[in-house]
């Protein structure tokens, strides 16, 4: 007979043996589920309304669950069948080890009647495996309404037209009315055309040499006190203007309209002092005028100051000195 202590020890290391093979095989059993995988989980949803017509918009969501080492392929196309695809969104997220990936498709059906949308087929791929597994949408039947009128329903006549019967007083108001608005359109029409004239008569009569006007525009601008608001480019063109307009309305031609170097063409038969004063004078308003020049305050008030004086001298002269130009 065998020794018990033996027995025992024996029984011992058994019982150890089948602890580390249980150990094994659990081990084992754990990481075959690591390199398995959970199989993946396709789930889709219709969001629509209640009616559906020919370019009504719905939705196609499917959602994908699968472990988080592999990727998703959603499939990208322009039409679905008989269905238009508009818009495609994708989004991805990562919850306790898996990956979530959630397409909508925007679809559009142009067609009407009982339709059905095919199974999609999305790709997932196994970067562990180096494989990929295909998995498929269920197919949706929907239906999509006609515009068209129902011929099942009872068309009805249409109504007779409505006679309108008109009296006496019906033809008369109108005319009247129409004659009162044509009497005020030339009333209307006369007051501003008489207007018009009065507003050029005034100009037709003044008969004062043109000095005269010019001084008068000059001394409306003092009084306009532009220097003192800082006011330089409006007070520089209107001082080139009244210098415009006397030149245009003593010597006949259109100084207003012209340029600075037009205007030096038009007196070349001036006194070479005459021209001299009028260029710089027609230089330095174009340069505050065109150029952005801004002059001290001293250099206004003298430029005023030599129009003034330039204006002036033609109280004494205006007569001789106009018939010389003339003749010239």
């Amino acid at each position: 007979m065998i020794d018990k202590n033996i027995k025992a020890k024996l029984l011992k290391i058994h019982s150890s043996s089948y602890v580390k093979i249980a150990a094994l095989l659990l081990l084992l059993s754990i990481s075959q589920v690591r390199l398995t995988g959970i199989d993946p989980v396709l789930e889709q949803e219709i969001t629509k309304p209640d009616e559906l017509y020919i370019g009504t918009p719905f939705y196609l969501k499917v959602k994908i669950i699968t472990d988080q080492d592999k990727e998703v392929y959603h499939p990208v196309k322009d039409t679905i069948d008989v269905f238009s695809v508009t818009d495609i969104r994708k989004e991805t997220a990562l919850e306790t080890e898996k990956l979530i990936s959630k397409v909508t498709y925007k679809l559009a059906p142009f067609e009407t009647g009982d339709l059905r949308i095919p199974p999609l087929t999305f790709e997932i791929f196994d970067r562990t495996q180096n494989d990929i597994i295909t998995v498929r949408t269920l197919p949706v039947d929907i239906f999509v309404n006609s515009v068209l009128a129902d011929t099942s329903l009872v068309i009805k006549d249409i109504k007779a037209p409505f006679r309108l019967r008109l009296g006496f007083w019906d033809y008369v108001v109108p005319l009247v009315i129409l004659a009162f608005l044509t009497l005020l359109i030339f009333l209307f029409w006369k007051k501003i055309f008489k207007k018009k004239e009065l507003s050029e008569t005034p100009e037709e009569l003044d008969t004062r040499p043109a000095y005269q006007k010019a001084l008068e525009l000059l001394e409306k601008l003092r009084q306009q006190r532009l220097l003192e608001k800082g006011d330089y480019l409006e007070y520089y063109f209107q001082l080139s203007y009244i210098l415009r307009y006397f030149l245009e309305r003593n010597y006949r031609f259109n100084a207003v309209e012209m340029t600075s170097s037009e205007i030096k063409e038009q007196i070349r038969d001036f006194t070479t002092r005459e021209r001299e004063e009028l260029g710089k004078f027609l230089i330095e308003t174009d340069l505050v005028k065109f150029a952005k020049y801004v002059p001290y305050v001293n250099n206004a008030l003298e430029k005023t100051k030599w129009l003034e004086d330039y204006l002036k001298s033609f109280a004494r002269s205006l007569p001789e000195d106009t018939n010389q130009r003339e003749e010239k």
